[in-house]
């Protein structure tokens, strides 16, 4: 499960993939509830399969207004469809850059497809980055010396 969020005077587009922060995002069937950190972040939509989403969770996002879009797609990672749904969104407007919150810890295939996704989408966004609670890392097409 993804969710990316629109900050109120931001030109670009956030979204988080829950994997080890739930300070950030209480999204988790694992997590406890944590209302005061649900408040401080709403996001537009949550999209994915939505598989780990417990339906009080849902319900709480829901009811302040955010779209959940539940794509059943086995064939693509909750990442892709993150993506698609952001590039979707800016079907009328110029691509904006994107900062991808997780998705450099814990499981190495997770971590690689990551950065994989950074690679393929060099060329489509001029800002591009991914931030966790140890790293920021981004692709560097040009060596300059």
């Amino acid at each position: 499960m993804a969710l990316f969020r629109r900050r109120r005077g931001q030109q670009g587009l956030r979204f988080t993939l829950p994997q080890r922060s739930r300070e950030v995002c209480p999204l988790s069937s694992r997590a406890t509830p944590q209302p005061k950190k649900m408040r401080r972040y709403i996001p537009d939509i949550i999209t994915g399969d939505l598989d780990s989403l417990r339906s009080d969770v849902g319900d709480y996002y829901k009811a302040h207004g955010v779209l959940l879009r539940r794509d059943g797609d086995q064939n693509s990672t909750d990442l892709q469809k993150s993506i698609g749904s952001v590039k979707a969104s800016e079907a009328t407007s110029s691509p904006k850059g994107i900062i991808l919150l997780g998705g450099l810890s814990g499981r190495l295939d997770q971590t690689m497809h990551t950065l994989s996704a950074l690679h393929r989408l060099r060329k489509e966004r001029s800002q591009l980055f991914v931030v966790t609670d140890e790293s920021v890392a981004w692709v560097l097409d040009k060596v300059c010396m």
